[in-house]
């Protein structure tokens, strides 16, 4: 009844994403000695591992609850930092050896060029400075696709016809920089337009299309020939993987409801002076789930673009927060003193 399943299902690593935030919630609201601490790390770890975007969502969370130190709450920094900076070390570590570029983010400029030519202040770059800035993709600059995943992902984007993502990393970073230096207010509003986006977009099996001009041009192109012809022959590349319009309505229809029952919780929690400890973790919980949500929209919605595969990573998460509130207003209905009259 949620985009868990689907979530899970798919080969991404896009589930690590929830568990980072239910790790997070772990962490913070039932400490533990060392021995309870390594499963968190573990897969808080793991998860800034596998996906760039998970570190600063990560860090986002870690900033956020930094004033509850002031508050009721007190939270211990060693075991947040620690999986964190793990995660960053390793995945440093990966590109060093992988690419040869000490750096957590070696190619993170071209996806942030992708997403400003997409909303435009890039193309406005490129039809400036060009061509005596002396940039490769000058050549190309008539010719830019339309979408930031077609400059990414398709076998014959300007980016690898004018050399590919290695080579080009110092001009893209360049590129960025004059973007930002010359167009803040332009960069900034569609960074801000992509998040509210990618905060109300979430769809179960999104991203399940066949991909005709991307994975399919890259499977033929690297993998042996019976790799691509298993892949013509599944249910993918048929166009047969939709999800059934009325099962999609239900899964939304139930993430909207969850969210609504999680941001009215913690917006009570955080009203009430006086709560039970159990509430008021809750409470706290619904917090982390609403920042994770938020943080998720803003650095895949403004980095990334708006997909509805990002946010349905997330939104069951509110499923089950929705589910905990549930079972607490149950629980306090239940324990509620009843008066007879005789």
């Amino acid at each position: 009844g949620s985009s868990l399943s689907w979530t899970a299902a798919q080969v991404m690593p896009d589930i690590f994403t929830p568990l980072m935030v239910l790790a997070f919630a772990i962490l913070v609201l039932a400490p533990q000695g060392a021995a309870g601490l390594i499963v968190p790390a573990m897969v808080i770890g793991l998860a800034i591992l596998v996906h760039l975007s998970n570190m600063p969502i990560y860090a986002g969370l870690c900033l956020c609850v930094l004033p509850l130190r002031a508050l009721r709450q007190r939270v211990r920094w060693r075991p947040l930092l620690l999986p964190f900076l793990l995660g960053i070390a390793g995945l440093t570590a990966v590109n060093a050896i992988a690419r040869g570029r000490i750096s957590p983010s070696p190619y993170g400029g071209t996806f942030l060029l992708a997403r400003l030519i997409e909303n435009g202040p890039a193309r406005t770059t490129l039809a400036h400075d060009c061509p005596k800035a002396g940039w490769a993709l000058c050549a190309y600059r008539g010719d830019l696709p339309r979408t930031a995943d077609g400059f990414l992902w398709r076998a014959d984007s300007p980016l690898y016809r004018a050399g590919g993502p290695r080579r080009l990393i110092d001009q893209t970073d360049a590129i960025v920089r004059r973007t930002i230096v010359e167009h803040p207010a332009a960069v900034l509003g569609a960074a801000m337009r992509d998040f509210g986006l990618q905060l109300m977009i979430f769809s179960p099996g999104s991203g399940l299309r066949p991909w005709y001009a991307t994975a399919w041009q890259t499977i033929r192109r690297d993998l042996p020939q019976t790799a691509y012809a298993a892949y013509l022959a599944s249910r993918q590349a048929r166009g047969r993987m939709a999800v059934p319009p009325l099962l999609a309505a239900f899964v939304q229809a139930l993430a909207v409801g969850g969210m609504g029952l999680t941001c009215g919780f913690a917006l009570y929690a955080a009203a009430a002076r006086r709560l039970r400890p159990e509430a008021a973790s809750l409470g706290l919980f619904c917090w982390i789930v609403v920042l994770a949500l938020a943080g998720n929209a803003a650095v895949t919605g403004a980095l990334s673009g708006p997909h509805a595969r990002y946010q349905s990573r997330m939104v069951w998460l509110t499923v089950l927060a929705g589910w905990l509130v549930l079972r607490q207003i149950q629980a306090g209905c239940r324990s509620r003193p009843t008066s007879n009259t005789t």
